[in-house]
């Protein structure tokens, strides 16, 4: 199946419209486009496609059908999910959603721009209110001052692996930055 076929497909029907109808969204790349397709084919393969477009903070692509299901597909993970009207990534200015590495693994946290853990990675916008514990930060502020050189020798080695560079343009992507 090429990309023309689909657009055919979609253009087909007279009630199908192919344009982006979320706000603060992208026309999708060839490449998301049939990802969207193929997905929605995949679960549902009588459904058709009625507007597409790619949210330009996250990368998340929202489809909509003719029957008015809205699903999305959240970068990286190549599921068709059923879209909550709530947008998961849509949170107070207390934290934006950013990857963190751990171990081998890539996990979703989210960083605090307000609050006492300004700077901080979190599980939850929420953490991002609660009280430092003092007992943690100068027990942190320490090891910073004893072990200044081994930290920067270690963190140049984490920063040249490919775990790490992943989950910065991954980061960078989320910011709506170019790649």
């Amino acid at each position: 199946m090429k990309l023309g076929d689909v657009i055919e497909l979609v253009e087909d029907c007279e009630e199908c419209r192919y344009e982006v109808v979320f706000e603060d969204a992208r026309d999708p790349s060839d490449e998301e486009y049939m990802i969207a397709v193929k997905l929605l084919k995949d679960h549902d393969p009588e459904a058709k496609l009625a507007s597409i477009g790619v949210y330009a903070g996250t990368g998340d692509i929202y489809i909509e059908t003719l029957d008015g299901e809205e699903y999305v597909i959240y970068p990286g993970s190549n599921e068709l999910k059923p879209a909550r009207h709530e947008d998961p990534y849509e949170m107070t200015e207390a934290a934006v959603k950013q990857f963190k590495r751990v171990g081998n693994q890539v996990k979703r946290r989210y960083r605090c721009l307000s609050g006492p853990k300004r700077g901080k990675m979190v599980a939850t916008p929420a953490a991002c209110a609660t009280r430092k514990d003092p007992k943690k930060v100068r027990h942190g502020r320490k090891v910073m001052r004893s072990k200044k050189g081994t930290i920067a020798r270690k963190t140049k080695l984490t920063k040249r692996k490919q775990v790490s560079r992943m989950v910065a343009k991954m980061n960078r992507r989320l910011s709506g930055k170019k790649v």
